[in-house]
């Protein structure tokens, strides 16, 4: 029902560049158009089914907020690496590794990393006009911006080096590295002191009832140890496989072969990361004695807040 459609004119002022308007259709034509513009018909309303629609192209720019992901990585490697340092060195991690120091590196580079973030994903891609001569019919597609192409150098490090290969491949291998390393260091140590724990005491069962309290720290702080850096390994692994497929596998691309299979492999790790943000909360709540306390406290104290709270029945 060519009534009841809508059209989109989208206008190109320069090379990778592009305005989209929607405007309703009357008695199946229009009367006014642009100069300089393409009538493209679409029957669909929803922004994430229809490529033409003026949301589509604005909202493309909230993709900056995936920099807290990068974020979150890299805090992740930062705590992996502190605790490696804190068992090999414990007494040089003291001295260097202090709070205010760890929370001024993190907030100066998750400011960097949701920077780049917004700026490759708001000043990248656009979409531009095609014209196919087989089918007779101009479409939309996706192109780089003239900004991009200004620019092409810097975004190619930010994206390609510091997003790609170090945020997804190197970080990765480096907890993995440095969780490996501190679990070993661990148990050797919980092993040292199982068998020269009891040998200077005066009180021998006094002694033993210590070790083992000990003993049970130190296995449940391995425990949740392998727990996190085990999930993280797990959820985040699938990307790098997916990123290094991309550079070997060449028509596993937008453009390639193998468009609708990307397209699928890419929810993976989607839904990969959503899994790993709940099953964090629920380690730390059963192997974290002080975070399952701390958080009895605040409900508890939430409890009772709202209890004393007067309603305005009773105002």
């Amino acid at each position: 029902m060519l009534e009841a459609s809508w059209y989109h004119v989208t206008t190109s002022v320069g090379p990778g560049d592009g305005t989209s308007v929607t405007l309703p259709s009357s008695g199946g034509s229009l009367s006014y158009v642009p100069e300089g513009c393409i009538v493209v018909r679409s029957d669909s309303y929803k922004p994430w089914e229809n490529p033409y629609d003026l949301v589509s192209h604005k909202v493309g720019r909230v993709g900056g907020f995936n920099g807290f992901t990068k974020v979150s990585q890299f805090i992740t490697c930062v705590i992996a690496c502190e605790r490696c340092l804190c068992v090999f060195l414990p007494f040089k991690a003291q001295k260097y590794l202090k709070t205010s120091s760890m929370a001024a590196v993190i907030g100066v580079m998750g400011a960097l990393l949701l920077g780049g973030m917004y700026l490759i994903a708001g000043h990248k891609h656009t979409f531009t006009c095609v014209f196919d001569p087989l089918t007779n019919e101009t479409d939309l597609a996706s192109s780089y911006t003239s900004f991009y192409l200004d620019h092409k150098y810097v975004f190619d490090i930010i994206d390609v080096f510091v997003y790609t290969v170090v945020f997804k491949i190197v970080l990765l291998f480096v907890i993995i590295i440095t969780s490996t390393l501190t679990v070993i260091k661990m148990n050797q140590a919980s092993m040292w002191r199982h068998q020269h724990g009891a040998v200077v005491s005066s009180d021998k069962a006094q002694q033993s009832k210590d070790s083992s309290k000990l003993s049970k720290k130190e296995v449940a702080t391995t425990k949740m140890l392998l727990a996190s850096s085990l999930l993280f390994i797990v959820s985040y692994m699938p990307e790098v496989v997916l990123q290094l497929s991309l550079w070997w596998v060449k028509d596993l691309s937008n453009s390639g072969r193998y468009y609708n299979l990307l397209s699928v492999l890419w929810r993976i790790p989607s839904v990969l990361r959503m899994v790993t943000a709940s099953l964090n909360f629920v380690i730390y709540y059963h192997m974290g004695s002080r975070f399952r306390t701390t958080l009895k406290d605040i409900l508890s104290c939430a409890k009772k807040f709202s209890k004393h709270t007067p309603t305005i029945n009773n105002l």
